[in-house]
């Protein structure tokens, strides 16, 4: 039987606890710059376009936007735009994002909200008219 004193017992069991740390570290989906630059995205399409054009997309309408982001992504993929695809794949989970967002809004079963709660400037913004 092969004996070892406590100094040893405890450096073991620190490499031990060093190793499931570094394990737990490791074999985790690494998902917080992912999902932190999704939210960024996000927040930033719903100022660009306003609830308003949200609020006029049909389910079809979302079906098609994400489509067309993760075809952009696609694309900059098989043309070797590292730095496009990111963009692409971030922007199509932002997408999503507000697609569920409008989904969790949605009072009338079809995906198109309703208006009273948009401000007026933002409706003048989705009608083309100007704003102050």
């Amino acid at each position: 039987m092969i004996q070892i004193t406590q100094m040893e017992y405890d450096r073991l069991e620190r490499k031990a606890e060093e190793r499931d740390r570094l394990d737990a570290l490791i074999n985790n989906p690494q998902t917080a710059e992912f999902l932190s630059t999704v939210q960024a995205e996000a927040a930033h399409q719903r100022i660009r376009w306003g609830d308003a054009h949200d609020r006029g997309k049909s389910a079809e309408n979302w079906f098609w936007l994400v489509g067309y982001l993760a075809g952009k992504c696609l694309r900059a993929c098989i043309t070797g735009d590292k730095h496009k695809a990111l963009h692409h794949t971030i922007s199509s989970a932002a997408a999503l994002a507000n697609w569920y967002e409008a989904i969790k809004r949605d009072e009338t079963g079809v995906c198109i909200g309703k208006d009273a709660d948009i401000r007026p400037i933002e409706i003048a913004r989705f009608e083309g008219g100007s704003h102050p």
